[in-house]
This record gives structure tokens, C-alpha cells and sequence, in this order.
């Protein structure tokens, strides 16, 4: 559904969407359709996807979680979306330092937990954390993701922006309303 937004809402052109569960993909390919969009759309482990060229951008809503942490979902689709034994961040860094463009972006949501792991194998992958912004549930909890961007080939400085939070004092707030509003 990432790519649904990207060339809906922010005029991407050329996007590709690789989904690897079956019935995610058919669910993609039916609200393509129905948006009338041009997406290309790919049925693949993304550890055999190997893309014509190099993009210039990445966006991937990777698994966060390592298998029997957390709770664990009898339904394959949940499992496989949350739980990193069947992709890994680290096959998203593999994937995308051979076919990301130099100083080409990538962006990942993450948990927060594992911020430390994942910026450690960025690195290996010549891949540099830019831009980092936190997600709280409410004013009274720690942060639960981080949003990140990286890029290819690049020096090391950081921003960290203003946090987002759902609540505060019960309500939601504008922010958080305002996540994939466009103007």
C-alpha cells in the first residue's frame, strides 16, 4: 500500500512494488486497479528480486521482529509481515545498497528497541542514518518507532526532528492526523 501512496499522493512515477505474500499481492493489484494506477507489481522474495536498474528512492515497512518474541499471531500473513525469520532489516540493507543509486534514500519504519541493531548493520551496507523522528502513543510512554532515512554513500551527520504523538491528554493530536494528509 506504500506504493499506492507514493505515486497517488506524492506523484512518484515509476514505482515498483515487490510484495512476497500472495494475498497481500492480490489485494495490491485489486486497489491498484481500482485507483486507476500504473504501478509495477511484483510477486517476490525480495532477496530474488533483481530490478533492470537502480532507484533513486527506497521505502520499506519492514518485519521488526526476530521469531517467538513478542506475541506470536497463528495467521501467516501477521506473522510474516511482523517477524524477521522470513526477511530480515538486514536483507532490506543488502537489497538496497546494490540497487539504490549513490546518495539515493531509503526510508524504514522500526522499532524502537532495535535502533541500535539496525543502525549497526546500516553501516555495513555504506549506508548512513540522515533523518530520524520518534512515534510515542501518547505524551506518557516511550517511544514505540522510529521513522528513518538513510542514504547511499554519504558522510555522517544526523537530524533528529520533532516527535510525533497519537495522544496527548487522551485526544489525538494534529500531527498524528495529519501522518498522510496532503496538501
Amino acid at each position: 500500500m506504500i506504493a499506492i501512496y507514493l505515486e497517488k499522493y506524492l506523484n512518484i512515477e515509476n514505482v515498483d512494488a515487490v510484495e512476497y505474500q500472495r494475498e497481500l499481492f492480490e489485494c495490491l493489484l485489486k486497489s491498484i486497479s481500482l485507483n486507476n494506477l500504473k504501478i509495477n507489481v511484483f510477486n517476490k522474495d525480495i532477496k530474488m528480486y533483481k530490478p533492470k536498474y537502480c532507484y533513486e528512492l527506497i521505502v520499506c515497512n519492514p518485519p521488526y521482529r526476530q521469531e517467538n518474541t513478542g506475541r506470536t499471531s497463528l495467521n501467516d500473513i501477521e506473522r510474516y509481515a511482523k517477524f524477521g525469520s522470513f526477511l530480515t532489516v538486514e536483507d532490506i540493507f543488502r537489497f538496497s545498497h546494490k540497487y539504490l543509486q549513490n546518495k539515493g534514500l531509503l526510508y524504514i519504519s522500526y522499532d524502537v528497541d532495535l535502533l541500535a541493531n539496525v543502525i549497526s548493520i546500516s553501516r555495513n551496507y555504506n549506508l548512513e542514518l540522515k533523518r530520524l523522528k520518534f512515534f510515542y502513543a501518547d505524551s506518557k510512554s516511550n517511544a514505540k518507532l522510529a521513522f528513518m532515512e538513510f542514504r547511499k554513500n554519504v558522510g555522517a551527520w544526523l537530524t533528529v526532528e520533532p516527535p510525533i504523538f497519537q495522544r496527548v491528554d487522551g485526544k489525538l493530536t494534529d500531527d498524528f492526523k495529519n501522518i498522510f494528509k496532503v496538501t
